[in-house]
């Protein structure tokens, strides 16, 4: 299997991401108040700040909620059907363990871009992604491929 450097952009402006992130959380929460399975007082602060963000943006931005990103669609064409993008997992330590659940949600999500930068992205994108670790050397590995290839990160990752 040929191996060769890729250099994808991703995309510039994080408002259409952040928008299908936070709104996609408080569609599914919301969902699951109406169906009587999560009580609105059993959610934790943060959490009810990630979803009224989210019901804001989705409101002022409904464009972003659904379709293709200009950036998916040119990784995807470098990709092809069968090519696979190997990048870190992490950017550095994961913070120390703490009582996160009581941190303010800017500090959750400060803390969380500073280790895991990318790993999300890709999957709001609509790639299959999934992390491993490299076996040489234990450092964790994200895998990366083209959207309904699912399979091919399994297998990458196995």
């Amino acid at each position: 299997m040929p191996v060769s450097e890729l250099r994808t952009a991703y995309p510039a402006n994080p408002l259409p991401l952040l928008t299908r992130w936070t709104a996609g959380a408080a569609a599914d929460v919301d969902a699951e108040i109406a169906a009587g399975s999560l009580l609105p007082h059993e959610i934790e602060p943060r959490n009810r700040t990630h979803i009224a963000l989210g019901r804001l943006l989705g409101k002022l931005f409904p464009q972003w909620l659904s379709g293709e990103f200009a950036a998916a669609t040119r990784i995807a064409e470098q990709l092809g059907e069968n090519g696979v993008l190997l990048t870190p997992g992490l950017a550095q330590l994961p913070p120390r363990a703490g009582k996160w659940h009581r941190r303010s949600w800017i500090r959750n999500i400060t803390a969380n871009l500073k280790f895991a930068p990318t790993v999300s992205v890709w999957n709001l994108l609509g790639f299959p992604a999934g992390v491993t670790h490299d076996p040489a050397t234990g450092a964790p590995v994200q895998v990366v491929a083209a959207p309904g290839r699912d399979d091919l990160v399994v297998r990458v990752m196995g």
